[in-house]
């Protein structure tokens, strides 16, 4: 399975404007399936967003609507390959123009209600991550759809 991996932060493949965020702040390696998302060491880390709530993250897979601060910003997965540099996205420095597709199947994301908070995170309408991964529902581990139970927190996967 291919996979293309960016950097993300001030000088990074998606370039991030905020004097907080690392030359180097993270690493996003993308396959057909997964996204997996790793801190470089950066002083001021990443940051998980969880029903508004912010928890350190180092690393691990996330789903393209999971949201994650970089400096003073809160970005989607979906929102950070959208800002890919041209370069990266369509063939520049030694990326193939193959790899635009990568950019062009993030699946649309939409903002609208989540819970009751009457606003919210983005959210997606459509079938997981190519049907592939979802998030438990008891623990929010990521999962692959065609487990029985989570192995983190046990919870029956429907």
């Amino acid at each position: 399975m291919r996979s293309r991996t960016y950097i993300i932060g001030r000088h990074g493949d998606i370039k991030l404007d905020d004097d907080s965020v690392g030359r180097r702040h993270a690493e996003l390696i993308v396959t057909e399936s997964t996204y997996h998302l790793s801190d470089l060491g950066s002083v001021n880390g990443i940051e998980q967003i969880k029903d508004g709530k912010r928890f350190p993250f180092k690393q691990g897979y996330v789903l393209h609507d999971d949201e994650f601060s970089f400096g003073e910003r809160i970005y989607s997965i979906a929102e950070l390959l959208a800002m890919l540099a041209p370069t990266a996205a369509y063939g520049g420095a030694g990326n193939s123009n193959s790899d635009a597709r990568f950019i062009a199947g993030v699946p649309k994301v939409h903002r609208g209600k989540r819970g009751s908070n009457g606003g919210g995170p983005a959210y997606r309408s459509d079938e997981t991550i190519s049907g592939q991964r979802i998030r438990c529902p008891g623990c929010g581990t990521v999962i692959l759809v065609r487990a029985q139970s989570c192995p983190e927190c046990g919870e029956k996967i429907d």
